[in-house]
């Protein structure tokens, strides 16, 4: 018989949960098979390893992670600093770091690999994204913490830095936009001016 640990409560839930959450029934399970899918998702287990255990610790196991799952903090403003296996990382600010960040946060998919975007979300304590070696690699590269991170990242913190950050980049493109429609009108107004003195009309003249 195979054993398994459960996490006790919510505080012990990290990121690996977090690919569970789409098999979370929203009126319970309707099935066993739906309940097991969820356990094995939920473990890392094999669905077969799951069928290992009796069918009421299949019962009590989903029900004791649907019950922690409920109990998520969501609500509680993200911290600016954290420690993970004892080193330190700080919530990043869009709007002050650089290009590079940019990137691999438009490159990165909460559907297809969450750590990396909580990788994103903080960053090592006085790192310069743009820190480079002599080879022109990345010093702290998403790689060099991934395994940290799917270990030993919270899944409240997860979900809470996904909104938060999923809010910046609505606002940015919000931004965006205006500016873009700021420009149109401020186009439009300077060429009705140069319309109404006659140096614009619209159309290239062509050479005489």
């Amino acid at each position: 018989m195979i054993e398994y640990k459960m996490p006790k409560g919510p505080n012990e839930l990290r990121i690996k949960h977090f690919a569970c959450l789409p098999l979370l029934p929203k009126d319970g399970f309707s099935t066993d098979r739906e309940r097991v899918s969820f356990l094995a998702e939920f473990t890392g287990l094999r669905y077969g390893q799951i069928l290992d255990f009796t069918e009421p610790d299949i019962h009590k196991m989903a029900a004791h992670a649907v019950n922690a799952i409920s109990k998520l903090d969501l609500k509680t403003e993200l911290p600016k600093r954290i420690k993970l296996g004892g080193k330190a990382f700080v919530l990043v600010d869009p709007e002050k770091i650089g290009i590079g960040w940019h990137i691999d946060f438009r490159n990165s998919s909460i559907a297809t690999d969450p750590v990396r975007l909580a990788c994103l979300f903080y960053i090592p304590e006085n790192f310069n994204y743009s820190d480079i070696d002599e080879n022109g690699n990345l010093v702290h590269d998403i790689a060099s913490r991934h395994e940290l991170f799917e270990a030993e990242f919270p899944l409240d913190l997860f979900m809470r830095s996904s909104t938060f950050f999923l809010n910046k980049s609505l606002h940015s493109i919000r931004r965006s936009m205006v500016r873009q429609i700021i420009a149109k009108k401020a186009k439009r107004k300077i060429v009705s001016l140069l319309r109404s003195l006659h140096l614009f009309n619209g159309k290239r003249r062509s050479k005489p």
